[in-house]
This record gives C-alpha cells, sequence and structure tokens, in this order.
C-alpha cells in the first residue's frame, strides 16, 4: 500500500463535500486537515490516522 503524497487533496467517501490534504507522514500514520470549503485553505485543527483506515474512507481528489 503506498502512503498519500504530503499536500495531497482527498475527499470522503461517506462525507459529501468534505476535502482534506495530507499535512505529514511516518510511514504507517498520515496527518490530515480539513479544507474549508469558503476559502480552499487548510483549517487550523490536524489529526493523525492509520494510512489503512484513510484510504478506505478517502479518494484522492482529482481536480
Amino acid at each position: 500500500m503506498t502512503t498519500p503524497a504530503v499536500g495531497s487533496i482527498w475527499k470522503s467517501r461517506y462525507t459529501t463535500g468534505l476535502r482534506v490534504t495530507v499535512t505529514e507522514t511516518d510511514g504507517s500514520r498520515i496527518r490530515i486537515a480539513d479544507i474549508d470549503p469558503t476559502t480552499g485553505l487548510p483549517r487550523a485543527r490536524a489529526r493523525w490516522t492509520p494510512v489503512r483506515r484513510f484510504t478506505d474512507a478517502y479518494t484522492e481528489d482529482a481536480r
């Protein structure tokens, strides 16, 4: 399984309109931040999640 790249944008498979960006990685986990739909910028609060759980819940945004 490939670790998502830092700076890549992903959209939720389950929540319409939810987009996140990958801000950090340590190999087995990634840190993600929600993207504010109004400004298009990452929100200040970020969270760590295992890569497997992340790729099950999000798909890469091809915008």
